[in-house]
């Protein structure tokens, strides 16, 4: 089963392929856009009430297709009617549909797509959808009863794992990667499937422990996943899912919680891997870089949609695969972790770790901003490729410069083109203009990188200053004090003397150096809602 795409309350369309990832700033609306999948098609378009979304386009499905993952039997206690009954979208129990025979006679007799059908849409499309959120996902893997394997169906995903041996090496093959753990299915009682995992458990036919005979040979080994923390329980879940309800709609919501970042970033490539060979749709939503990193490191068809909200309108706005081969793949942006940008409201671009340790932390802690990431970019002739990725991935940003940038009116421009994607010879120009001025005043350059603006000749402060607010207007903020270590007493480089310096923020934070943050971060704000007002427009 697959959705083609949704369509929003304000009337937006957003596509759908069949691997989908979901990021952005924290309450935009991520979850809540699969909780609107699952409830629409658990319930029916016209009995849920969702948030976000207002339609779902299915994409077609004959009988026999859909009908896997459900059964048809008559009902014994009520004549002329049937029980339809297959796994929940929780997968953790079975859900039942009485209906009448002529709407059996109905989905038999129908020609082609069916997903049309009145009951279909109404009542059967929960059969066709699995979602996993924080605490379904827990219990997934949680021990169960057995079933009667002749004439009963699994009610639950691990129960079906008995039926599926291929399903049970995928398992074993997915812990060993990203936990270097071993899992097996315990069936040696009769009466409890249970998972257990050690170390090694070594060749075990079939991937399943089976009753021997010999109580002595049947002692358990290993430990119950029901006793192991979260992240063991909740990867188990999710893998199980994914590997057991390949046919449906599969939601997952922040699938990688409770992992560490290297056993994420490893969940995130065995994930890609598998979506590549599953017959059915998945869409993820996630917080994580380490897990996104590990998603798009592994050549995919992934659509990835950053969402941003403003009131009560949700834009999806899709990154393009060039921007996302570049945030996981060039060598500077992934050194830099650029890409936790696209799970905040947007990026501070600073020239060196320095300044991104004091500009972040008078966001945070003085100003109680924390809306934003800041990265050093290791010199501001690098800032223009960073500022062109997060342009075209619609990611709002400014880029903090030292007053020096001036003297090198080329990198000042490609900054600016980097931000806007316009051409900027024109600001070029008039940099390279005062920079003339400078040189041939009898002010030294030297002496106006350390002090700033204060230290420019008289003349040329007020078209300075013109240029100044016309580069911010585009996102480029020039310290005005020169450095970082001009708004500080400090002796020597702030790099050498970050603790004297944050102690001073702390002790007595200059009111301008205030100001001048506060001025770029609500930059970022202001971008942010107009990307989401331009879309609505």
């Amino acid at each position: 089963m697959k959705i083609n795409k949704f369509t929003t309350k304000n009337e937006d369309e957003v596509s759908l392929s069949d691997f989908v990832i979901l990021v952005g700033p924290n309450n935009t609306g991520k979850s809540q856009t699969l909780r609107d999948i699952s409830d629409m098609m658990s319930e029916g378009i016209e009995n849920s009430d969702p948030t976000i979304i207002s339609d779902l386009d299915y994409q077609g499905e004959t009988y026999s297709q859909f009908a896997e993952e459900f059964s048809i039997n008559e009902n014994a206690d009520m004549s002329g009617r049937y029980n339809i009954s297959g796994i929940a979208p929780n997968l953790n129990n079975r859900s039942s549909e009485n209906v009448l025979t002529s709407q059996v006679e109905e989905l038999r007799e129908a020609q082609g797509d069916i997903t049309g059908i009145n009951i279909v849409r109404q009542r059967l499309m929960k059969f066709q959808v699995a979602f996993l959120g924080a605490s379904s996902r827990l219990d997934i893997a949680s021990s169960c009863e057995t079933y009667d394997f002749h004439e009963g169906s699994p009610s639950n995903i691990l129960q079906k794992l008995y039926e599926n041996p291929a399903a049970r090496q995928e398992l074993r093959d997915a812990f060993n990667s990203i936990f270097q753990q071993d899992i097996i299915l315990d069936f040696s009682s009769t009466r409890n499937f249970v998972l257990r995992v050690d170390e090694d458990m070594g060749d075990i036919d079939g991937n399943i422990l089976r009753p021997t005979g010999d109580p002595q040979q049947d002692q358990a080994i290993g430990s119950k996943v029901d006793n192991q923390g979260a992240g063991y329980r909740s990867l188990a879940g999710v893998v199980l899912s994914l590997l057991l309800a390949q046919r449906r709609v599969v939601l997952l919501d922040e699938p990688e919680a409770f992992l560490h970042p290297a056993q994420a970033r490893e969940f995130g490539i065995w994930l890609s891997e598998h979506a590549r060979r599953t017959h059915g749709q998945i869409i993820i939503s996630t917080h994580n870089s380490h897990f996104l990193d590990g998603v798009l490191s592994v050549d995919t068809d992934a659509t990835v949609y950053r969402l941003n909200r403003s009131d009560d309108y949700t834009q999806y706005n899709e990154i393009s695969r060039q921007v996302i081969s570049n945030l996981s793949s060039d060598s500077l942006l992934s050194s830099l972790r650029v890409m936790n940008g696209v799970f905040q409201k947007g990026i501070v671009i600073c020239e060196g770790g320095s300044d991104k340790l004091i500009y972040r932390y008078i966001a945070d802690e003085i100003l109680g901003e924390r809306n934003a990431v800041y990265v050093p970019c290791n010199g501001k002739h690098n800032a223009p490729k960073i500022a062109n990725v997060l342009r075209e991935g619609a990611i709002p940003q400014v880029i903090v410069a030292d007053f020096d940038i001036l003297s090198t009116p080329s990198i000042f421009r490609d900054c600016l083109e980097g931000l806007s994607g316009e051409d900027m010879n024109d600001m070029m120009g008039k940099c390279n203009q005062i920079n003339q001025q400078i040189r041939a005043s009898s002010v030294d350059w030297s002496n106006v990188k350390e002090n700033g603006f204060a230290s420019v000749p008289n003349e040329i402060a007020r078209p300075l200053g013109e240029l100044l607010q016309t580069s911010e207007n585009y996102g480029l903020y020039v310290v005005p004090v020169g450095t970082a270590e001009g708004w500080f007493e400090t002796s020597g480089k702030v790099s050498e003397n970050i603790d004297e310096a944050l102690s001073q923020i702390d002790d007595d934070c200059p009111p301008q150096l205030q100001r001048f943050v506060r001025h770029f971060q609500h930059s970022l704000i202001d971008q942010y809602e107009n990307v989401v007002v331009a879309e609505e427009a």
